[in-house]
């Protein structure tokens, strides 16, 4: 089937990506559920696939499993610059994104992800469940909400909420 017609079908990408016959299951030794489909969870050993994404490339498919939370108010890139160790998001012009990392009290690595800046004041955030939530339900003194899949998930302006520390660096 040509690409045109493909794309221009109505059948759902994940039916054209991992359907029967699809390329991508090629060589694959172990399949794993994703949803209502399947996809190749592993091609080789478990060492040879981590030191081919250190040395080559890597496909995660199970990446788009976290929910994706707006960050957004006054206090939008106060709020992140506190719970990051990699901080100024106030640099991030509108458009471009940053890797961001979540640690505990102790250092050591809760969550990271990625943070793309859609206008002033106003972040998406990507696979920093549930520790962004987290951080955000600890803060009161900020103007800040979270906004996820359901809706506003925590505004603390109309919440009381313990203060935090900010994040120390990853260990």
């Amino acid at each position: 089937m040509p690409d045109s017609d493909i794309w221009g079908s109505g059948t759902p990408i994940t039916e054209v990506i991992f359907g029967p016959g699809s390329p991508v299951f090629e060589g694959a030794i172990a399949v794993a559920p994703f949803g209502p489909i399947s996809v190749p969870a592993q091609y080789s050993s478990t060492r040879e696939e981590f030191l081919a994404a250190r040395s080559t490339a890597w496909l995660g498919t199970f990446l788009n499993t976290s929910p994706v939370y707006d960050v957004s108010g006054q206090d939008a890139v106060a709020f992140l610059n506190s719970v990051a160790v990699n901080r100024d998001f106030a640099k991030v012009s509108d458009g471009g994104s940053r890797h961001i990392l979540l640690c505990n009290d102790d250092g050591q690595l809760l969550a990271d992800g990625l943070a793309v800046r859609v206008a002033e004041n106003h972040f998406r955030t990507y696979w920093l469940a549930p520790v962004l939530d987290f951080r955000l339900r600890q803060r009161s003194d900020l103007a800040a909400q979270l906004r996820g899949p359901e809706g506003v998930v925590y505004d603390p302006i109309a919440s009381s909420a313990s203060h935090s520390k900010t994040s120390p660096a990853c260990k």
